[in-house]
């Protein structure tokens, strides 16, 4: 009886030796299997009530790591950014991601596998966001592969064994950076919330001038000092003006240094703004005049100013394009001339 020859032998092992590494193959990169669920009880990712009560949110995407609470006293923001910075966060950016996610809804639900995991870019994913209610109860989210094609993304919860595929989220998460969760606006009273508005300027080293003194009523009319009504709409419109002044930079890494150049321009300011709210609390913000240089910040010079406001922890730094709002006057109101 013949022998195999040792050719044979080897074209044998390496037939096998193939099937093998196929084998291996197709089931690493095994093309994902939806699983079969009754989708009718998996419309959507989370219920109404998951984002209720919230406490603390941290999220985390390619752009860093933040970490917010909810406000106890809730004067300037119903949030707090706490990572990496202390400031108050702005709230219209919380809103989004938690509006983005509410509505999701379920096209497929994959298992929570290895390969299905490493597939969709869960291990790591690209973002994560985790937040605690009020009652301290944890729902941990975790956000995988975009697919442009199919204009779907991958999401996962963290005590679940199953990821579902969504469609594009509208609101970019992915982009979201610091500059997105702090809160720029320097005013924090609502219009409706103002009882007296005063404007004051500096006429030489301590004199002051009433530029514009408004109030409202007990019917809601607004009249300036000497009892005369003024246009409601046109009022409004002058507040708004005041309201939205953003700054440019908040000033809350402050040295010793900094703080006696900050109090020295604002001891005697340019402008001052005094607001009496319904309820009753009065708040101060002193502006500046053009400033020439602060230690430590890079800025041009007569090129911003400073505000310094009597319920705020930290002063900010306005570009001067905003300046302009301080010369109205009260008869501008009155002509709605503004």
């Amino acid at each position: 009886m013949n022998k195999p020859s040792k050719a044979s032998n080897l074209i044998l092992f390496s037939f096998f030796l193939i099937l093998s590494i196929s084998a291996v193959m197709t089931e690493l990169f095994r093309t994902p299997t939806a699983q079969k669920f009754n989708l009718d009880n998996y419309a959507f990712v989370f219920k109404k009530d998951d984002f209720k009560d919230l406490s603390k949110i941290v999220f985390k995407n390619s752009l860093g790591i933040f970490h917010l609470n909810k406000s106890k006293d809730q004067v300037i923001s119903p949030w707090e950014l706490k990572f990496p910075r202390d400031l108050p966060a702005r709230k219209e950016t919380i809103k989004s991601i938690i509006n983005s996610l509410q509505s999701l809804k379920i096209r497929k639900i994959y298992k929570r596998d290895a390969i299905n995991i490493s597939n969709f870019s869960l291990n790591p994913p690209l973002m994560e966001l985790k937040i605690t209610d009020q009652e301290k109860n944890q729902m941990q989210i975790e956000l995988g592969l975009v697919d442009s094609i199919t204009n779907s993304t991958y999401i996962a919860l963290k005590d679940q064994d199953i990821i579902y595929q969504i469609d594009s989220i509208s609101f970019p998460l992915e982009k979201i950076d610091l500059s997105d969760f702090i809160e720029t606006k320097i005013f924090s009273t609502p219009p409706k919330e103002i009882k007296t508005f005063k404007l004051f300027q500096r006429v030489g080293r301590t004199r002051k001038i009433r530029k514009i003194s408004i109030s409202k009523d007990k019917q809601n009319v607004w009249k300036n000092s000497r009892g005369q009504k003024f246009n409601s709409s046109s009022s409004i419109e002058v507040l708004n003006k005041f309201l939205n002044l953003k700054s440019t930079i908040i000033l809350d890494e402050v040295t010793e240094k900094l703080e006696k150049k900050i109090e020295r321009y604002t001891k005697s300011p340019l402008y001052s703004i005094i607001i009496r709210e319904r309820k009753g609390s009065e708040i101060e913000y002193k502006v500046s005049s053009l400033i020439t240089s602060l230690p430590g910040i890079k800025m041009e010079k007569g090129q911003y100013f400073i505000v310094k406001a009597s319920n705020r922890k930290f002063p900010f730094l306005v570009h001067k394009d905003s300046y302009s709002i301080f010369s109205l006057r009260e008869n501008q109101i009155q002509r709605q001339r503004i």
